[in-house]
């Protein structure tokens, strides 16, 4: 397996990879990503001391594994990572798309001195936009909000910090005008700032929703083995998953693996589970060629009153009306 590994001397974090980037010389210009690692690009846009933005689009060559390591200085950044969150077909590409887990559609929100494990695919295709904002203008933008109570906890934490959200439908309008801005020109800078305090206020909007932050001093052996459990339960979406066989496949106990979960993913084991269905039912009815009782019984609902209801509770309305969008 070919592998980039950014623990060593010569690089710190996952930019390493990317050092093919001249990011200064080169404000929102696309990058050919190096024909070793795949076929794509990587636009990066500053806009402002507090904030910038890299937008990724390729598809990978080579299996691609490593570490983002604690970033020196980096505590005060913190870092909106929302994953495949546009499609974008790469001119030549006869590849089918991976659909790696871990590349599902999810905002990962982390602080900057936060080590992250990561593994990519041959193939896989990735269509990421990274936001990097200091903690002092994250304050700013919450400042008489009525959930700044809840945020400002968040931001103010001092120990490295990761959660994971779903992405929201406002989330995929907001990134598309993103990809195709409506504004060129001088006014660009000014456009995209905008869109992308858009995006982090739908985030917002998300993780609100959560009733805490929880505050488990996460380290990076705990994180990974709790993004494989994710993996393992959404990979079999038809059984509930069994959290005692769960807790023995992560190596921890049932009560550490249930706190960390929820703190990362806002949900317990199983209510993810449930809600990774209905998105999964989303998916599959946006497509048009199956009809709602053909989505729920492939996804092991034997009930398709008690699957209606979940829909509506997830996504806001029952799955019909949902398919005629």
């Amino acid at each position: 397996m070919s592998r980039i590994d950014f623990d060593d001397s010569q690089s710190r974090d996952i930019s390493a990879v990317f050092s093919f980037i001249p990011f200064k010389e080169n404000n929102n210009v696309k990058q050919p990503l190096p024909a070793e690692l795949g076929e794509g690009y990587v636009t990066t846009i500053h806009l402002g001391p507090s904030m910038d933005v890299m937008i990724h689009s390729y598809r990978l060559s080579v299996n691609l594994n490593g570490v983002k390591k604690r970033g020196e200085g980096q505590k005060d950044n913190v870092v909106f990572s929302f994953r495949s969150v546009f499609t974008e077909s790469i001119a030549g590409n006869t590849a089918e798309p991976n659909t790696a887990v871990s590349l599902l559609p999810s905002v990962q929100i982390s602080t900057g001195d936060m080590e992250i494990d990561f593994s990519f695919p041959v193939n896989t295709m990735i269509n990421t936009i990274i936001l990097t904002v200091h903690k002092s203008l994250l304050l700013e933008l919450i400042d008489g909000n009525d959930a700044k109570i809840l945020l400002q906890t968040l931001i103010a934490q001092d120990k490295p910090f990761l959660y994971e959200e779903f992405i929201s439908p406002a989330i995929h309008d907001i990134a598309a005008k993103i990809l195709k801005p409506e504004v060129t020109g001088e006014l660009s800078t000014f456009y995209y700032r905008i869109r992308c305090e858009e995006l982090i206020l739908m985030f917002f909007v998300e993780f609100l929703k959560r009733k805490s932050l929880g505050n488990y001093i996460l380290n990076p052996q705990d994180v990974k083995a709790v993004y494989r459990v994710r993996d393992k339960i959404i990979s079999n979406l038809t059984a509930p998953p069994q959290l005692s066989s769960i807790a023995e496949f992560s190596g921890m106990s049932e009560s550490k693996l249930n706190r960390i979960f929820k703190q990362i993913f806002g949900n317990p084991i199983y209510n993810y589970h449930q809600k990774f269905r209905i998105h999964e039912a989303a998916e599959m009815l946006k497509g048009g060629k199956m009809t709602v009782s053909e989505v729920g019984y492939k996804l092991g609902f034997t009930n398709l009153s008690h699957f209606s209801k979940l829909f509506k509770r997830y996504m806001g309305e029952k799955p019909k009306r949902f398919s005629r969008k």
